[in-house]
């Protein structure tokens, strides 16, 4: 998951989560954390995908050396 990688992305998603839902987004480095199906965030997720490329996310792994 590139989100990690990219500060005012991640800054983005977790400001807009937390207006949307009233709560902190559980998220690891890898990983977001969901308890219920329900809780979910499809839309915000459809968001943050147009927001990231594919060719985005190959150009960090390229520039991170691996």
């Amino acid at each position: 998951m590139g989100l990690y990688v990219n500060e005012s992305l991640n800054e983005w998603f977790q400001k807009a989560y937390k207006e949307t839902y009233g709560k902190k987004i559980n998220m690891g480095k890898s990983c977001m954390r969901f308890k219920k199906e329900e809780d979910i965030p499809f839309d915000l997720l459809e968001k943050l995908l147009k927001k990231m490329s594919v060719e985005d996310v190959i150009a960090i792994y390229d520039s991170s050396g691996n």
